[in-house]
């Protein structure tokens, strides 16, 4: 059934024209006349939509401030490029001559004649003799279909012919796809501009799009370059296995997406030494390091669902990890420290889609230290101090920013010592949450040391405040012991 219905999608793929925005009656050309002189106008092409011919001279009588003439074909009006003219509307200078005047046919004419206004005998509007001071052309673009054509593996389809004027496209595709622009169109990729919904859909210099498109997604595409033939291609994109796939947060489609394990990437293995990591690293199973572990360059670290890593000390060294889980997200890090900080020293740190839980027993320390940027996206964090003389949950870092789009963090302070907060930070920083849930706290002391919690955009949750966890507020109390958001 599957192949049947992936059969048939294949032949519906199509780039279409829809009716919407484009379809409804629009503004398409004014055309004024501010120095009343006498001119010829001619022919002109307006932006691709509209021609305007003036057939004969227009001129002004020399009493009248506008457009006049005795008995002249006034204008003729096409529609270019797949618009069509749906009315006019002519002003003098009192106000709207006439309005809403339907012209119909291909290339409507509009007749002045001893003060009126008309395009047959049969339909004449009362101008007077005041004269025509600015002229509205309205109209439409009309649904146009193009074929793709696929190539010998009936896996990448491309759209031979685009016009230059601004059309809105449908995919119809049964898996997420890669546009390509063909030889033509990358050499004036600065003026086409695709978005997919609200989501823009950037080129690379080799013309793939660097993000993908998905099925029934509506499509606009804006071309303001000179060429007219384009080429574009849809590419399937294969299904992923979710047995070697793992979660990444899609910041166009605002989700988390199932993504490909790198072959190259290193299993982790048991150490009781000091290790260093630089590139993608892959956990199965039960791990165990009991040495530091080093950042030496940028990191991807992928935990399987059921396994778990546990660890003495991560070091970012100013570079950036990103935490990855698969489908069920039950990965596990658990880093547990009880002679410094848990995890420190980080550019950016991101959680994406597994468990992180990171403790310090040490006095005045932190489950996580200097973290310039905090990123959550799913799964969770916990952090929690846990010594008896007290220290912090999380630490940002100088003009540091801690950002959650979906999952749950948890940071826990505790004590009265000078760093013994939920979360602190070097200085003023922000905790901005667009999603999921948020939960600080210092039952000691108070939850928040210079940081600012606020809304990000589309978050509708509260943001609450309380110090003794059963009376909640969302008055902002920078001395409450108890912050959450989202619940």
């Amino acid at each position: 059934m599957q192949n049947i219905k992936k059969y048939i999608m294949t032949l519906a793929l199509l780039l279409t024209a829809v009716t919407g925005a484009w379809a409804d009656e629009t503004l398409l050309l004014t055309i004024e006349n501010k120095d009343y002189t006498s001119f010829t106008y001619g022919s002109k092409t307006f932006d691709d939509k509209v021609t305007v011919t003036f057939s004969e001279e227009v001129y002004n009588d020399g009493d009248l401030d506008g457009w006049y003439a005795g008995s002249a074909s006034l204008m003729t009006v096409t529609g270019t490029n797949g618009y069509t003219i749906t009315s006019c509307k002519f002003y003098t200078n009192e106000g709207i001559a006439a309005t809403g005047y339907t012209v119909v046919g291909e290339s409507p004419s509009v007749y002045l004649s001893g003060g009126y206004v008309y395009t047959d005998a049969s339909k004449s509007l009362s101008i007077g003799t005041i004269g025509i001071t600015k002229i509205e052309v309205y109209g439409a673009a009309e649904p146009t279909e193009w074929s793709l054509t696929p190539d010998a593996d009936k896996k990448v389809w491309t759209l031979a012919k685009m016009p230059a004027s601004n059309v809105e496209l449908q995919v119809e595709y049964y898996a997420e796809s890669n546009l390509f622009l063909g030889k033509e169109a990358l050499a004036d990729k600065a003026n086409i501009a695709v978005t997919a919904g609200e989501t823009a859909v950037d080129f690379g210099d080799d013309g793939k799009s660097a993000n993908t498109v998905t099925e029934g997604t509506p499509m606009t595409v804006k071309f303001n370059g000179t060429k007219k033939l384009l080429g574009v291609k849809v590419e399937e994109k294969k299904a992923v296995d979710p047995a070697n796939a793992y979660l990444k947060w899609d910041a166009d489609q605002k989700k988390l997406v199932a993504t490909e394990i790198p072959a190259e990437a290193t299993k982790v293995e048991n150490s009781t030494s000091y290790v260093e990591w630089s590139g993608t690293y892959v956990v199965e199973g039960n791990v165990t390091i009991t040495g530091n572990i080093t950042l030496s360059g940028n990191v991807n670290l992928i935990i399987k669902d059921g396994a778990t890593l546990t660890a003495k000390k991560i070091i970012g060294y100013n570079n950036n990890l990103s935490i990855y889980g698969q489908a069920n997200q039950t990965g596990q890090l658990v880093v547990d420290n009880s002679g410094d900080d848990a995890i420190t020293s980080m550019k950016t740190l991101e959680v994406h889609s597994a468990k992180l839980t990171a403790t310090t027993s040490y006095s005045d320390r932190g489950a996580f230290c200097l973290i310039g940027t905090f990123n959550v996206y799913g799964g969770s964090v916990d952090a929690t101090a846990t010594g008896s003389h007290g220290g912090y949950g999380i630490w940002l870092g100088t003009d540091g920013s801690m950002n959650i789009y979906g999952g749950e963090v948890k940071a826990v302070g505790k004590g009265t010592g000078s760093y013994s907060y939920g979360i602190t930070a070097n200085n003023s920083s922000t905790v901005t949450v667009n999603g999921g849930k948020l939960w600080a706290e210092n039952a000691d002391k108070k939850a928040l040391r210079d940081v600012n919690i606020q809304k990000g955009a589309g978050f509708s949750g509260k943001i609450e405040y309380s110090s003794d966890k059963s009376t909640w507020s969302e008055t902002v109390d920078a001395d409450a012991k108890y912050v959450r958001a989202g619940y």
